[in-house]
C-alpha cells in the first residue's frame, strides 16, 4: 500500500470536479463504515492545478475514485504541506517505538514480531540492535492492536527471555505501508 496523488487542473476545479471528488470520497467513506486510515488531503496548488493525496488506507476501498482522477502512486507527502479534506487520519491511530532487552537475538524474535504485527494489521518494522543486544520495534496502527502487540513483546517467542521493554508512544504518521524485518544495526 502506498500514497496516491492526483492533479486536478484549475479548469477541472472551476468545473466542480474537486467538489465531486470530495462528495464521492465521503460517500464511499461513510458507506464502508468510516474505516481507519482512509483519508483525503489537498497538497500544494501549482500552475498545473490542485494536488490531491489519498492515504494508504484508501486502497482498495476507493480505488475507482483514485482511477477516475488519474491518481498514481507517490511518496508520502510532507505533513506540513497537507490540508485535511475528509476521511479519517486521527483518533485511535497511534504509534510506538520499543526497545526489547534480554535474550532476544538468535531466537527468532524478529520473525515472531513480524508475524504478530502483520496478523494485527499493523505497519512498521523490527530490527536487531547488535551493539545493545536488543530488538527495536517501530509500529503504527490502532491503539487496541498496538496494545495487543505490546503484550506479545513482553512474552516473546518460546526461546526468548524478555527482561525489559522500553516503550515511547507517539502520534500516527502513516510512515509505513506494511511491516518489515529490517537489517540489523
Amino acid at each position: 500500500m502506498s500514497w496516491y496523488k492526483a492533479v486536478l487542473t484549475h479548469q477541472q476545479v472551476a468545473a466542480g470536479e474537486l467538489i465531486t471528488l470530495l462528495n464521492d470520497f465521503e460517500y464511499v467513506f461513510r458507506d464502508l463504515g468510516e474505516p481507519k486510515g482512509m483519508a483525503l488531503f489537498q497538497g500544494e496548488i501549482t500552475p498545473a492545478g490542485y494536488i490531491v493525496y489519498f492515504s494508504p488506507g484508501c486502497l482498495p476501498r476507493a480505488s475507482y475514485i483514485i482511477a477516475s482522477c488519474s491518481g498514481s502512486p507517490c511518496e508520502k507527502p510532507r505533513k506540513e504541506n497537507l490540508e485535511y479534506l475528509g476521511g479519517d487520519m486521527g483518533g485511535p491511530l497511534i504509534s510506538f517505538h520499543a526497545t526489547v532487552r534480554g535474550r532476544v537475538q538468535g531466537v527468532f524474535f524478529r520473525a515472531f514480531v513480524r508475524r504478530h504485527a502483520t496478523a494485527l494489521g499493523l505497519t512498521g518494522y523490527v530490527r536487531n540492535l547488535a551493539q545493545l543486544r536488543a530488538v527495536e520495534v517501530e509500529v503504527e496502527g490502532e491503539r487496541s492492536q498496538l496494545e495487543e502487540l505490546l503484550k506479545r513483546l513482553y512474552q516473546g517467542p518460546p526461546r526468548a527471555s524478555v527482561e525489559k521493554v522500553e516503550v515511547t508512544w507517539g502520534d500516527y504518521a502513516g510512515n509505513f505501508s506494511d511491516f518489515k524485518i529490517r537489517k540489523s544495526v
